[in-house]
């Protein structure tokens, strides 16, 4: 009968070992990390101190009053220092200029996840810095490496500059099916005829 009540199967057995071999680790980490843990709550706290520290000195590098910022000029630094503006919005409007080859408008900001709209009255747009994509020389590579330009819409350009020759003007875009008005309008300040 005593054996009936202790009797393990050998599947039994391993989880006993294992569930011991975890109980005696846990001890041993406990009783050694004991006096860590004073050494690194002393730690945390001064942790804690430079990094009030260093929150309080970016809350005091913010502008107090509005600074009006060229938006194709800016560094993620200046950015940050616009009252709304963190890292993560400093470094996605610097990345969405750079791949746009720069801003025509303060509303483009808007295409940026979450962006606000109360911060466009901070930007305003010196309208000669945008980089533009020739349109008789780009590869498709080139063309579609542009945010407004698709795939199938730099295929295209190949396609008429290959049958027809050099592409004179908005006029000959709005040919192709590719192309809605609405694409041509926010596509037409980044395209070069020449």
């Amino acid at each position: 009968m005593i054996k009936d009540i202790f009797y393990f199967t050998k599947a039994d057995r391993r989880a006993l070992v294992i569930l011991c071999v975890c109980i005696i680790a846990l001890t041993i980490i406990k009783v050694t990390a004991a006096p860590v843990e004073n050494a690194a709550s002393s730690e945390s706290e001064i942790i804690i101190d430079s990094t009030v520290t260093v929150a309080a000195n970016k809350t005091s590098n913010k502008f107090k009053t509005k600074q009006m910022i060229d938006l194709n000029a800016a560094d993620t630094t200046l950015l940050q220092r616009i009252p709304g503006i963190g890292h993560g919005f400093s470094n996605g409007i610097v990345i969405r200029r750079q791949k746009l080859g720069g801003y025509y408008s303060v509303d483009q900001l808007l295409e940026i996840n979450h962006f606000p709209d109360s911060l466009k009255t901070w930007f305003y747009i010196v309208p000669d810095s945008i980089k533009k994509i020739r349109i008789n020389t780009a590869s498709v590579a080139r063309m579609k490496e542009h945010p407004y330009i698709t795939f199938y819409q730099a295929k295209a350009i190949e396609k008429l500059r290959q049958t027809e020759g050099k592409i004179q003007s908005p006029a000959r875009l709005k040919l192709l099916e590719e192309f809605s008005a609405q694409d041509l309008e926010r596509l037409s300040p980044y395209i070069s005829y020449e």
